[in-house]
């Protein structure tokens, strides 16, 4: 069987020169500060030969048009009809106040999470000795409530109602968009058009009135959720100090949280979706990859050189 190595087409030195490195797996994750990949090696003759890729990549951006809420709510009772009934008045309790701003009812869904047996530590005396026994004492129930906020201008009102009237805990929030069917396709024609572009450069100027034929075509489409694109890191020099002491006193260090900020997309493509990362978004790219056979190539017949 014909033996293949993938090879990109680099750089046009002098007027009939092409340097060719070999493929890298291309980084599809947010980098959080990451390198960029290192450099391929170059690859061997017989790979050079047998075909030439060129590679389009392209972002487009997508600004969030709804959002989900997960509320968690607590209760604790000596038994699970006392957690039952707390749970329920906390949640009507929340329900309510978001309807009154707006919230349908179809968008507020309740979810049993689970009931479980608190215990704690008794004194008692078995066998004539003293010992601390652990006992059932009640029950804790958790539930959650997922909220569909359909008007983001909303949103702020939302979280601030739910958490003052009753919800225990923001367990989850996150982005979603109606856009991304369209802005996939939109990200494959850029990133298509500048693949198609770099090959018209470079195997015209390469190889003139020899140019290469195209003999395949792969495409990738990565979403970037909003969520994917926060980086978060501890701020140089605010490293807490270890507890200690400091002659007779006790060193207690105060508690440093780490920063976290909306870094955006920032992997190298020939197409940007914009500029600045000043707002949340959702980042689609897609990467085409063309492939050409090498001049003189074109009609090798397969498993004829091994």
């Amino acid at each position: 069987m014909q033996r293949i190595t993938q090879c990109r087409l680099a750089a046009i030195a002098l007027a009939s020169t092409v340097a060719v490195a070999a493929a890298l797996p291309q980084d599809v994750g947010s980098r959080r500060g990451g390198a960029n990949p290192p450099s391929a090696a170059a690859p061997d003759r017989e790979a050079v030969a047998d075909f030439i890729e060129v590679q389009g990549s392209a972002e487009v951006r997508v600004a969030p048009s709804e959002a989900r809420l997960v509320l968690g709510f607590m209760a604790e009772g000596k038994d699970a009809a006392i957690c039952r009934a707390a749970s329920e008045a906390a949640i009507d309790s929340v329900t309510t106040a978001l309807s009154a701003i707006g919230v349908a009812t179809g968008d507020m869904q309740r979810d049993f999470i689970s009931i479980t047996p608190l215990y704690t530590w008794e004194g008692e005396e078995i066998s004539g000795k003293r010992a601390l026994v652990e006992r059932r004492t009640g029950y804790r129930l958790d539930e959650n409530l997922h909220v569909h906020v359909r008007d983001l201008g909303t949103l702020a009102a939302v979280r601030t109602a739910a958490l003052e009237s009753g919800a225990s805990d923001l367990i989850a929030f996150e982005y979603g968009t109606e856009g991304l069917d369209a802005a996939r396709n939109t990200a494959l024609a850029a990133a298509l058009a500048a693949a198609k572009g770099k090959a018209g450069l470079l195997l015209g100027e390469a190889f003139g009135a020899s140019r290469p034929t195209p003999i395949n075509v792969r495409e990738t489409v990565t979403v970037h959720a909003p969520a994917d694109l926060y980086e978060t890191y501890t701020a140089t020099g605010t490293a807490p100090k270890n507890y200690g002491y400091l002659g007779d006193l006790p060193r207690i260090p105060a508690a440093r949280p780490l920063t976290t900020y909306y870094r955006g997309f920032d992997q190298d493509v020939d197409v940007r979706g914009g500029r600045l990362a000043m707002r949340t978004e959702f980042s689609v790219v897609a990467r085409i990859w063309l492939y050409y056979g090498a001049p003189g190539r074109e009609s090798m017949v397969p498993g004829t050189r091994r």
